[in-house]
């Protein structure tokens, strides 16, 4: 260890005149513990984790976008100046209108699979081990592309992520809430046949306006994927979600944060450990005339009632965020140590939908792995 009495000059002085070190040894600079605040910016990175709650439609890169748009002659009717202007936030109207604009540059089984590809590329960097990707099938329809043939190429990707990188996971086919029940069922048939086909599809979910169709009127899709053998969640976005999420039976709850204002409810949710997949930044994001900023929101009193939460970037690059910022900002919010974020991000890998097969052997590498970085987060082995 450097003498902690002498001067900076006199410290890299000692460290060098130790000469060249065996590759993997350390100086005694570099082996001093690294501070408190810049640790967990780097745990917040590295830490294995999953990603449960992600838009195919939302999380679609701007550079990625508009490399895209130009390579297929596509007009986006925007000016690349700044390039991530697409992603302006100016309302919830925009917001679906963006995801639906930016899905209509994917006209074919190629292009779908390169940004599905592109988006497990940036989540691996975040420190995802396992990811589950919503997809929002009738959006492609309407430009044409079969719901088997943009659930065949994401599962391409996944099945190119998991050889590039080790990367475990699949797909959640959501349902279009304005679309109703007929095309909840509809959606539900076609994700079970791909299941059938040995596609790496998980489950089933919703999405979309929630004001326009209760969740419980999906209860026929949810059952066609519960026959199928699928797991379900589902957009608890509204307080009136809460109950109906119930009522179906969700193996998970996306959002769901209303229910820290329902007593009766949260009492269930917890006495079940039913998993939710929080996603704070969003959720500021959209509504800061609820919570302006991340120590405001809920997901600090569902930890401390006892709810099963889990931390996820929802539409990354259109909020302006990755799953690495949203560990890094819960923290800052909770004063989390090391300790806290290495839990939250076990229970986020405990939550994922794994092959029974080989999901011991998974959690048990991964919990290798934290446990190195909780030792020294620049060392994951």
């Amino acid at each position: 260890m450097a003498d902690p009495d002498a001067s900076e000059a006199e410290m890299i002085e000692a460290a060098m005149a130790a000469g060249p070190l065996p590759e993997g040894e350390m100086h005694p600079l570099e082996a001093a513990p690294l501070g408190p605040e810049v640790t967990l910016d780097v745990l917040a990175r590295r830490l294995p984790k999953a990603e449960l709650h992600l838009h195919f439609g939302g999380g679609f890169r701007p550079s990625f976008v508009w490399r895209m748009a130009r390579q297929q002659g596509i007009d986006i009717g925007m000016e690349p100046a700044p390039p991530d202007s697409i992603y302006d936030y100016a309302g919830f109207t925009k917001f679906i209108a963006d995801m639906r604009r930016v899905s209509a540059i994917l006209t074919n089984r190629e292009s779908i699979e390169a940004a599905a590809l592109d988006m497990l590329e940036a989540e691996v960097d975040c420190g995802a081990r396992h990811v589950e990707m919503m997809v929002t099938l009738g959006y492609h329809a309407e430009v044409g592309i079969d719901p088997s043939d943009t659930l065949e190429a994401v599962s391409a990707a996944f099945v190119r992520a998991r050889e590039y990188w080790g990367l475990t996971g699949g797909i959640i086919a959501e349902f279009d809430r304005p679309a109703g029940p007929d095309a909840a069922v509809e959606i539900a048939h076609a994700t079970v046949a791909a299941a059938e086909r040995g596609l790496p599809v998980v489950g089933v979910g919703n999405d979309g306006d929630p004001i326009l169709v209760p969740m419980r009127d999906l209860a026929p899709g949810y059952e066609v994927a519960r026959q199928g053998g699928l797991k379900l969640c589902g957009h608890v976005d509204m307080p009136w979600d809460v109950p109906d999420a119930l009522l179906l039976n969700l193996d998970r709850i996306d959002h769901g944060f209303s229910a820290l204002a329902m007593p009766d409810e949260l009492a269930q949710i917890v006495e079940r450990q039913i998993p939710m997949t929080i996603c704070p930044t969003s959720n500021v994001m959209q509504g800061p005339g609820l919570y302006p900023d991340i120590v405001d929101h809920p997901v600090g009193g569902l930890i401390d009632a006892g709810a099963y939460v889990t931390l996820n970037a929802d539409d990354p690059p259109m909020f302006f965020t990755d799953l690495a910022q949203e560990y890094r900002s819960v923290a800052r919010a909770l004063g989390w140590g090391p300790a806290d974020m290495a839990g939250i991000a076990r229970r986020s890998l405990e939550a994922a939908w794994l092959p029974p097969a080989e999901r011991d052997a998974r959690l048990g590498a991964w919990q290798r792995e934290s446990d190195a970085l909780l030792e020294d987060s620049r060392r994951a082995r």
